[in-house]
């Protein structure tokens, strides 16, 4: 991929479509940093070159409030808002992301899923809501002490996966978590999910022993981020 510079001129934030591929970009593509942004301000469309063939490019600027958008793989956008974790969007993806566990582990519990857990100036939870409006993903964040928080609710609905969705809801969780003075972000996952494993390898994380509550977890397969 051409870095930024080659083919936009210098902008606020900018969300690049590449066939298939998406990157939300400010700096190394990479490892996306998120930058505050709004609707679309311009749309400009550039012409490269990608393992010789030639690739059409869609850069959209952005600039304003705390909200990130990338087209998706399905032709529409997708932006990544803070929400409540009481809102029956937070619960929608809370729900299905534990149908998934359940199915992908073989058990069957209620759903532990408190909104009091993402309260306070560390919690957060964000949705990732297509160009409807509807909810296709999820990211959440719980405060564990004064220096680490545990990312939670991480979900991107199975039509909209490989597409970029879940690399720009974890960049707007490590925004935030930088902004209040987080210096590791931790995580639980498991063999049964192996795109999860990938995924958060490829991010940046590193294995640790079960932390917290996971203690004792024959399943559990936890990692970290240093953010500082």
């Amino acid at each position: 991929m051409p870095r930024l510079a080659r083919i936009c001129p210098p902008l606020t934030a900018v969300t690049l479509l590449m066939a298939s591929e998406l990157a939300y970009v400010a700096g190394d593509l990479r490892h996306p940093t998120l930058i505050p942004c709004s609707r679309a301000a311009r749309e400009s469309s550039y012409t490269t070159t990608k393992r010789g063939k030639s690739v059409s490019l869609v850069c959209r600027v952005w600039a304003g409030s705390p909200a990130a958008c990338l087209m998706d793989s399905m032709g529409g956008a997708v932006e990544i808002i803070a929400c409540d974790p009481s809102s029956p969007d937070a619960r929608a993806m809370s729900d299905a992301l534990w149908e998934e566990i359940q199915q992908r582990y073989g058990f069957t519990a209620p759903n532990p899923f408190e909104p009091g857990d993402f309260a306070g100036p560390v919690g957060g939870f964000w949705v990732a809501v297509d160009s409807e409006r509807k909810p296709v993903g999820s990211v959440a964040v719980t405060p564990l002490d004064p220096a680490a928080a545990e990312l939670n609710v991480m979900y991107v609905a199975p039509e909209h996966r490989r597409a970029g969705v879940a690399r720009l809801l974890l960049a707007a969780l490590e925004s935030h978590c930088r902004s209040a003075r987080v210096g590791v972000l931790r995580l639980r996952a498991g063999e049964p999910q192996p795109e999860a494993l990938r995924f958060y390898t490829a991010a940046g994380f590193v294995p640790i022993p079960p932390f917290g509550k996971w203690v004792g977890d024959d399943m559990a397969r936890c990692f970290e981020k240093s953010l500082t």
